[in-house]
């Protein structure tokens, strides 16, 4: 071997070093652009956009929901009104839905034919 020759080193150069550091800068402003961020807590929505849409600042990308309480109206007979009261638990599910979805959750108001419910 002539003493020209370098062996390859793990350790990158002044230039290499720099080029990594602004490569890295780059993709952090890149993904920063693309998060969306909102100010309230919920669950993300029906998705109102498609890959490759062009968006602004207004577009309507999707909607947050809260769901930590809900309005559900069921139908209770009469003779078992009298043991559902505001705080009590409420176990159930919806007949069009397979067993397996099932609803659960305490009371948090009674309101005419309507019940809160906290899941």
């Amino acid at each position: 071997m002539n003493g020209s020759h370098r062996p390859w080193t793990s350790s990158p150069g002044p230039a290499t070093a720099g080029n990594a550091t602004r490569a890295l800068q780059a993709a952090q402003i890149n993904r920063a652009q693309r998060t969306l961020i909102t100010p309230v807590a919920g669950t993300v929505g029906r998705i109102q956009v498609s890959h490759g849409n062009l968006i602004n600042a207004q577009t309507v990308v999707t909607t947050v929901e809260d769901s930590s309480e809900i309005l559900i109206n069921f139908w209770v007979p009469e003779r078992y009104s009298s043991q559902i009261s505001v705080g009590g638990a409420v176990n159930g599910c919806r007949s069009m839905l397979p067993a397996t979805l099932r609803f659960m959750g305490s009371m948090t108001s009674r309101t005419g034919p309507g019940f809160g419910l906290r899941p």
